[in-house]
Parts: C-alpha cells; sequence; structure tokens
C-alpha cells in the first residue's frame, strides 16, 4: 500500500511525511488529472468515470460535495484524491464498507489494490472525477485479489502406511477445471512459399495464395518446363484434423489426350521435402470446386501437384480448424520410488517419503497437494517347529523375535490369520503347544493389526506312536543277578538294510592304490582290489565280510577269498580305540560304532595261499571318516588292522567304504542298553545302584527311551566276640547289625542275643536278614574251660580272719559232687561252741556265711575251730576273733 501521511503544524501549515511515495509520485499519478472540471482525463489503462448521482436531486451548488464509496467487491481498496493541491491517501474500504465524503468539483479520486507497491501495473485502477452533482455514489467492485487459478485444487490424497516397501498406488483427485475453448478458424489468405514448372503471367502462382476473385493460379506441365506446381506457406503449423479446402477448376487440355485434369495434394512441416500425399483428384469442370482432405498429422506446407494432364487453376487453398473445447488435466507427480509413468493420475510408488502431484489445468492454472508414504516393515519373525514324536503324538511350532522400537505388540497365527495370538514383541519366542500333525499357514502381524505378512507354511510331521517300558525299579541283593527286560507298544514296521557291497578305498598316499585289503606277509606287501565283497550284518549281532579280492600288485594277479566275521558290537569306543585317521586328522568319531574281535580267513583261489586271522590293535571302527586312509572326506567306510596267525611279523588291514544296499529286513524294534547290548532283556548284577536305560527305535527313524534303576541292598552282622566260660557256666552271645531286621542263629534262636551254656568249645553262627531280604552271617566261638571248683574232692576256705566276735565269717567251698556238709564250732579246748549246721550244696564252688553273733556267743580276742564235714571227708580251720 502506498501511503503519503499529512500533518498539520501549529501555524496551520501542511507537512508531507512520506513513507512510501513522494509528491512527485502522487503527481505522476494523477498526471494529466488535475484540471477543471470540464477537462478531459487522459486516456491510460484505468477507466475514468465521471461521478453521478444516484438519487434524482439535480441541486447546483459550488461548494463542497458529498461522495460515498461503497465497496461491493470482494477486496479491499485504497482510496486517494488529488485535489489541485496534495495528493493524499484517504481511506481503506474493506469488502463491504461505506465510506462518505466531501469533495469539490473537480477533484479526482483514484481507487486502487490495497497495499499496492507502486501504481505500476496495477490490477485494479478506477480513476473518479467529482462533477457538479450534489450526492454521488461510486460503487467499487475490485474483484483483483481473487486469482482466476483459486477455484483449481489437488487432492493427493490421504498419508498412506504400507508395509515392506510393497508398492501402493497414490492417486490425485482434481476439482475446479476449466473447459477451455478455441474458436472455429477458417483462412485461405497465405503466403507463396514456391512453385515450379509452366508459370502464366496472367494467371500467376501467387493468385494461389490469396482468397481470389476466382481468376486463380494456373497450373500446366507443358513441354520443356517440367513439373507444375505451388506450394503455399500458412505461416503456423495447423493440428491433425484441419480440413483442407482446394479450390480449383479444368482450364485447357491442349496438347494431351485426356479430357480431365489430375492434381495430387500434399502436406508437410517442412516446405523443401517430407510431404505426404492427401490425395489425388481428377477433375472437368470448368467451374470452381472445393476439394476438401483431412490432415493425418500437422502441417504448415500444402503441395498442388499438376499430374500432367489437362491444364487447371488454382483459386485458393483454404484450411479450417473446427472450434474446440478441452477440460484436460496434466499431471507430473515427483517423489523418491514412483515405479512407471510419472504424469498420470494414478501412479504407483514403492519408496517411503513424500509424494507432491502437479496439475495444470488447459488454461494454465497449477495446484500442487502432497501425501506421505509411510512403509513400515513387517514383524521380523522366525519360524520352527518340532514334530511329532514316538514319545509325543502331537508337535509344537516356535516363533522367534527381536524386540521392535516403537511396538510393543506383535500378533501370530497358525490358521491363515483366521484367529490371532497377542504376545508382547519383547517376549523373544511364543510356542504353540500340541499341535497335531498338520499343515498350518503362518501369519504375523504387529499388535494394532498392523502390516499381516504370510510365512511358509509349516507342517507338523506324523510319527508312530512308539514307546518302551524298561520295568519297575527294582532292589537286588548285592552279588545276585536281576533280568531287565524292555516292553515296547506301537512298535510297527520298518526296513533295515543288513546287506551292503563294500567299495574300493581311494587311497591317500597315492593314486596308485584303489584297494580294501592290504597284507605284509613277512615284508611281502600284497594290495587287494575289491570284486564282489559284500559286508552283512547277521541276527545275532555279528556281522561278516566275505567276497572276492583280486591282488593286483604281484604277478600273476590271482584272486583271494575273504571270509571274515567280527563279533562285540559297541558304539562306546573300547579302550585304544578310535583308531587315528592318516588323512583326515580333524575326523568327527561321534555316531561310529566298534566290533572288538574279529576271526576270518584269506585263502587263494586256486593256489596254495592262507591267511588265518584275527584282531589286532584297536577295534574294528564304522562311520562317517572312519576308514582310515580314504581321500575323501564324509565318506561312510570302516577300517582295522589284523593279525596273521602264525606268523608274528606278518599283518594287514581291511580299509572298504559302503556302497549301495543289496538287501533290505523288515523288523520291528531295535533294543540298545546302556550296556551295549542289543536284546530285549538283559542279566545285570551291579554292584551299586545303577541306573540302566534302553533305547528302542525304528530303523533310527522314530526313538524313544525309558530307563530302570537296580538298587543294591546289602546288609551286615556281627556275632560279637569269642567268649571263654567255665564249665558249667552260660554267657550271652548278642548279634549287631546296620539295617538287619531278624536274625537266626545255628542253634535256632531268632532273637538278637542268645544265652548259651556249652559244655564243650562250640561255635555258633548268626544269619542276619535286612528288610530286602539279603542276608549276611558271622561267627562267633564259646570256649569252655574246666570248672575249678570241681577239680579237687573238696576245698575249704573261711575269711575273714580274724573276724569280729559278732560279725559274718564267709565260708567258700568246693566239691566235686553235690552233697550235704556239717559245719560246727569249737573251742581251742575241744569243746563245741554253739549247734552243728547241715547245708546243702552243689558241685562246684559254693559259699555261705556264718553269722557269729547268731551262731553263739563268741569272746573277742579268742581263737576257735571251725570244722566242716561233707562225706567222705572232714576239713578244721582255725580263726581268731578280733579283740
Amino acid at each position: 500500500m502506498i501511503k503519503t501521511t499529512f500533518n498539520k503544524n501549529g501555524n496551520g501549515s501542511f507537512l508531507f511525511s512520506n513513507k512510501f511515495i513522494l509528491l512527485l509520485t502522487c503527481l505522476f499519478m494523477f498526471s494529466g488529472a488535475v484540471m477543471s472540471a470540464k477537462s478531459a482525463i487522459p486516456t491510460s489503462t484505468t477507466e475514468e468515470i465521471a461521478l453521478t448521482s444516484e438519487n434524482n436531486s439535480e441541486d447546483y451548488a459550488w461548494s463542497r460535495k458529498c461522495v460515498t464509496f461503497k465497496n461491493t467487491g470482494k477486496c479491499a481498496t485504497d482510496i486517494y484524491i488529488y485535489d489541485g493541491w496534495y495528493c493524499r491517501f484517504k481511506k481503506r474500504l474493506a469488502p463491504g464498507q461505506t465510506w462518505t465524503t466531501y469533495a469539490y468539483a473537480g477533484n479526482v479520486f483514484r481507487a486502487v489494490e490495497a497495499d499496492a507497491g507502486s501504481f505500476n501495473n496495477l490490477k485494479y485502477d478506477k480513476r473518479y472525477k467529482v462533477t457538479y452533482s450534489n450526492y454521488q455514489v461510486v460503487h467499487l467492485c475490485p474483484e483483483y485479489c481473487i486469482d482466476p487459478c483459486d477455484d483449481l485444487t489437488v487432492d493427493a490424497g490421504e498419508d498412506v502406511e504400507v508395509c515392506n516397501e510393497e508398492e501402493v498406488t497414490l492417486s490425485a483427485t482434481v476439482a475446479g477445471t476449466t473447459t477451455c475453448t478455441t474458436d472455429a478458424e477458417s483462412d485461405c489468405n497465405h503466403t507463396l512459399y514456391k512453385h515450379g514448372g509452366y508459370c502464366s503471367w496472367y494467371y500467376p502462382p501467387s493468385n494461389a495464395a490469396y482468397c481470389g476473385s476466382g481468376h486463380g493460379a494456373k497450373l500446366w506441365t507443358a513441354g520443356g518446363y517440367g513439373t507444375s506446381f505451388v506450394t503455399i506457406d500458412f505461416g503456423k503449423v495447423v493440428p491433425a484434423g484441419t480440413k483442407i479446402h482446394t479450390k480449383m477448376k479444368l482450364k485447357h487440355c491442349s496438347n494431351t489426350y485426356s479430357n480431365k485434369a489430375s492434381a495430387t495434394i500434399k502436406a508437410s512441416l517442412n516446405g523443401d521435402n517430407g510431404f505426404t500425399s492427401l490425395g489425388t483428384v481428377k477433375f472437368s469442370s470448368q467451374y470452381y470446386a472445393e476439394y476438401t482432405y483431412t490432415l493425418d498429422a500437422p502441417a504448415r506446407y500444402i503441395k498442388v501437384k499438376d499430374n500432367g494432364q489437362c491444364s487447371f487453376l488454382v483459386d485458393y487453398v483454404r484450411y479450417e480448424i473446427e472450434a474446440t473445447t478441452n477440460d484436460t488435466v496434466e499431471y507430473e507427480w515427483s517423489g523418491p520410488g514412483i515405479v512407471g509413468a510419472n504424469n498420470t493420475k494414478d501412479i504407483t510408488v514403492n519408496k517411503a517419503g513424500n509424494y507432491t502431484v502437479k496439475v495444470k489445468s488447459c488454461d494454465g492454472c497449477e495446484a500442487t497437494d502432497t501425501v506421505k508414504v509411510k512403509i513400515n516393515n513387517s514383524p521380523d519373525v522366525q519360524v520352527t517347529s518340532v514334530d511329532a514324536t514316538c514319545e509325543n503324538a502331537t508337535g509344537s511350532i516356535t516363533f522367534t523375535y527381536e524386540d521392535t522400537p516403537n511396538r510393543t505388540n506383535i500378533e501370530l497365527s497358525i490358521d491363515g490369520g483366521n484367529n490371532f495370538t497377542n504376545v508382547k514383541d519383547d517376549s523373544g519366542s511364543y510356542t504353540f503347544d500340541n499341535l497335531a500333525p498338520d499343515t498350518y499357514d503362518i501369519v504375523v502381524r504387529w499388535g494394532n493389526d498392523d502390516c499381516p505378512i504370510e510365512l511358509d507354511s509349516v507342517t507338523i510331521i506324523e510319527k508312530e506312536v512308539i514307546t518302551v517300558d524298561a520295568g519297575d525299579d527294582q532292589t537286588v541283593c548285592k552279588g545276585d543277578e536281576v533280568v531287565l527286560t524292555a516292553s515296547v507298544t506301537g512298535e510297527g514296521q520298518c526296513e533295515e538294510c543288513v546287506e551292503y557291497e563294500l567299495l574300493n578305498t581311494d587311497y591317500c598316499r597315492g593314486s596308485q592304490h584303489q584297494f580294501v585289503v592290504f597284507i605284509n606277509d613277512n615284508g611281502t606287501r600284497r594290495w587287494f582290489r575289491n570284486v564282489d565283497m559284500t559286508w552283512t550284518l547277521n541276527a545275532d549281532g555279528t556281522a561278516t565280510v566275505k567276497g572276492t579280492v583280486l591282488e593286483y600288485n604281484n604277478t600273476p594277479n590271482t584272486e583271494f577269498e575273504v571270509d571274515a566275521t567280527y563279533s562285540g558290537y559297541t558304539t562306546t569306543a573300547p579302550d585304544g580305540s578310535p583308531k587315528g585317521n592318516d588323512c583326515h586328522q580333524e575326523e568327527d568319531s561321534s555316531g561310529w560304532a566298534y566290533y572288538t574281535q574279529l576271526t576270518g580267513t584269506i585263502t587263494q583261489v586256486g593256489g596254495g595261499l592262507s591267511y588265518s586271522i584275527g584282531r589286532r590293535g584297536p577295534s574294528f571302527q564304522l562311520g562317517i571318516d572312519a576308514n582310515n586312509f580314504e581321500a575323501t572326506p564324509g565318506t561312510n567306510g570302516g577300517s582295522g588292522w589284523f593279525t596273521i596267525d602264525g606268523a608274528p611279523d606278518s599283518f594287514g588291514d581291511f580299509n572298504f567304504n559302503f556302497g549301495e544296499c543289496i538287501t533290505n529286513n523288515t523288523n520291528g524294534v531295535q533294543y540298545q542298553w546302556s550296556t551295549g547290548e542289543t536284546t530285549p532283556s538283559i542279566v545285570v548284577s551291579p554292584s551299586e545302584d545303577t541306573t540302566y536305560t534302553v533305547t528302542v527305535n525304528n530303523c533310527g527313524d522314530c526313538t524313544t527311551e525309558d530307563s530302570v534303576t537296580v538298587f543294591v541292598s546289602d546288609t551286615n552282622v556281627s556275632a560279637g566276640d569269642d567268649a571263654n566260660i567255665i564249665e558249667g557256666e552260660s554267657t550271652t552271645l548278642t548279634a549287631t547289625s546296620d539295617n538287619a531286621v531278624s536274625y537266626e542263629w545255628s542253634n535256632g534262636a531268632t532273637t538278637a542275643s542268645i544265652d548259651v551254656s556249652p559244655t564243650t568249645t562250640t561255635t555258633y553262627t548268626v544269619t542276619a536278614t535286612n528288610a530286602n531280604g539279603c542276608t549276611a552271617t558271622d561267627t562267633v566261638v564259646v570256649t569252655v574251660e574246666p570248672d575249678p571248683c570241681t577239680t579237687k574232692e573238696y576245698d575249704v576256705k573261711a575269711y575273714p580272719i580274724p573276724v569280729e566276735a559278732t560279725g559274718i565269717l564267709t565260708v567258700d567251698i568246693a566239691v566235686d559232687q553235690d552233697q550235704e556238709v556239717t559245719y560246727e564250732t569249737f573251742k581251742m579246748d575241744g569243746n563245741r561252741t554253739g549247734p552243728a549246721v547241715k547245708k546243702q550244696i552243689n558241685r562246684g564252688c559254693n559259699t555261705f556265711t556264718i553269722d557269729l553273733d547268731k551262731h553263739c556267743n563268741f569272746l573277742p580276742g579268742t581263737t576257735y575251730i571251725l570244722k566242716i564235714t561233707g562225706g567222705n571227708w572232714t576239713e578244721s580251720i582255725q580263726f581268731m576273733t578280733k579283740q
């Protein structure tokens, strides 16, 4: 906006404060407009309008006049006034706003677009000069701010989220397009570009270049002049579909036998070459007629050529372009991943980013819009499965995934997306268990149903259910044997190869040898190549190597028959095995099998050589890379040394590879116990608690196992130390044990302790039994010694001596037989004191006491005689009483 402000100073004069334009500019702006009311406003690109009254009042007034401006347009406008002295900004009127002011006749108002930077190239510029009318109204209708292209819009659509860089179609929707029209156009006034052949001064070639009056240009291929033609230049290219009208008539047929004229009409973009024929016409009429052709391609030049018959006149060549309507829209897309063309309404993209579509209508208006394409990746999931097994008729499917930023949940489906299981995406994995054998269609997506993706289907393979029961745990006594039997259900039937063809070893130490048997016969080396040897697995667990071999390194070459049997099969490497591989130092011996024994013969056919062989060194080994000298890694074969009987300095070895299976046997279950045995039942006698595992399989395809524990029960017993007793005495024998629950003595007693009184030295045996019925025995010897109390007919002792006069006198008496004895006491003078007392005593040692106080009145410090009389004997003992 151009603004000039005015400030009135103290003395009433006006000062300019010009912010954007000088008075000079204002004067230039109204150049020629500051005139009397009768002066004309100079003509310019803007219209000058004299104000007229909206009412019918024609009151004459020479003084100020009221002028009202009404903005009935859609844009704001700035109003300036030049009153002959000053150029001043008066008012900005918004749309719908009205402003009334006064002015003098002859004042000029100028309404321009708001905020114009200058008065050049204004979009809205109206000038109004005040007349002598009393009340004047000006209707302003500024539309400069309305962009004619505002109605054209394009919508690129909503922002799009796609998954995994999949292709997506973006579509532009256009509104507010304009229908463009072109008027019909016809013209026959052109320029003569070129002519040739006969040229008539009366009918010159130029007559064909404009709309003539029928005089025309004569075309005549007269002798010596060459082909006659005219080339007309339209001065512009006319489009395909344009009608070309050539107005011609016959002139004369001199020097020809024809009665017709013949003309060919051609068109080109170049006046000198590249002409294409529109058609040839023959005519005999001497009246002008238009011959019409339609352009198949744009053209600027039309050539009319005489074909050498009657001469003819060309009055003009007229083009006629039909009126057209056009509402087409041009599209131009831009973005990072456009697939194919970018100038169509719909495009295909395959990368994330912003895509902008610019459309251009037929009137040149343009509009743009942008759509954002965001590409999300589907969950990165690995799917593994576990098939049904012999032990379990169902399988499982496991999804494994990593924690993804900005994601919280992941959904998993095993039924093609009909049902989903929602889990945390930081859980790492999820497993669907107990799945029946079937094919499962895998779909995964994010927890918000975003980016579903179908993964490869997973098939859980059905296995024949097989179970094995090794039996209940058992308890045996130490040293006893027990039979363990494996019971199998669902064993099925399967095939097992029991006979293989054998192949030569490709010797890794030299290509000259391909062999199966080698013998060093006391320094003579014999190499044997296979002819028809086979390996056979026998029902008893042994294996045989049989067939013909050819000795190829000695002359003459002779055949030998091999017949060898291996036994002692085991999958546990025996001591000294496996045999080191001379070709592949890093072979994996896991899964190898071994035979610990070998017997057999290698016999010359039709000759006198025969070798009896046996195992030498490490056990014979079978498996991948078990052939000690095979050059090719990963070959399934066997290798093992052998001795030659009767020749300690001779030896040999088998080295062969397995070929095709020759014979299959159909069998049920194979057994493999942890002891190495392969029968359903085994006999064991463990010395300690031992767990035995049996593995059964259907030819190695379906495997299951079970274990049984044999608990070894042991007990002990001690009968105690040997004992010595005196004849006639008894002793107690006591058995002790850590865990016995019962005892039995050799004398029939069943208690832990027994009393015995043997008359002669005797050995006693005790048997202890624990809760498991296990027994232990021990012995104890009771030695019987003679009784010292019976070695004499009698033996008497009394004590204590001296004894209290009123005390107790103890008497020990030993006799060799039961009898009655009498004791009496006497004074030293022979007189008896007290009664004679009788006692019955037993054989052996006896003891009785004499209460002196009760027996008699004994004096202290006195000597007495104790007399004891037995069956055939008498013993006197002198004793004293204490003082």
